[in-house]
């Protein structure tokens, strides 16, 4: 989307303009991350974003179509809704954890790979490549688990408002 591609120039520039301090603390991992996936988040976030704005919007209306019918109807939905809301407030927090946790996993785990395909030949002379590739890994395994849970949080959160919806 035109937005993704926008941040994704604004961040090469931003990395272009940075200092050269900047460059030498081994970023690219982080760098290669924020310009792939982050990017991506982002729009998926604006996306999500407007998703719920126009779902809140929709409630609004299927409110006050109700509340010319009944305020009981009215007042028993807003009892759901803000129960709801409060049995999510963890998961959601959870969801907001496991995102930071695995972005971190994975610039570090990008750094590591740039880092064993740049200096193969060096690692492999100094008998190194097996330590840099254990650790890559259980970084990777600590992602997988990370993704397990984010999807298993995003399952519980899609499938209950079906239900409750209806």
């Amino acid at each position: 989307t035109n937005i993704s591609k926008e941040l994704r120039i604004d961040l090469l520039k931003l990395i272009e303009n940075a200092q050269f301090l900047y460059h030498t603390k081994g970023r690219s991992g982080k760098n290669t991350n924020v310009l792939t996936l982050e990017a991506d988040r982002y729009t998926s976030t604006v996306s999500n974003f407007v998703e719920v704005c126009v779902s809140l919007i929709s409630f609004f209306i299927f409110l006050f179509f109700a509340s010319s019918i009944s305020f009981e109807i009215v007042f028993f939905i807003l009892i759901l809704f803000a129960s709801t809301s409060i049995i999510f407030l963890p998961i959601i927090s959870k969801t907001k954890d496991y995102s930071i946790l695995n972005t971190d996993h994975f610039s570090r785990t990008q750094s590591s790979l740039f880092e064993l395909i740049n200096n193969f030949i060096y690692l492999k002379s100094t008998n190194l490549t097996s330590n840099l590739i254990v650790n890559i890994q259980e970084r990777i395994e600590a992602l997988r688990k990370i993704s397990i849970r984010l999807n298993i949080f995003s399952s519980v959160i899609t499938f209950t408002k079906e239900p409750l919806g209806v």
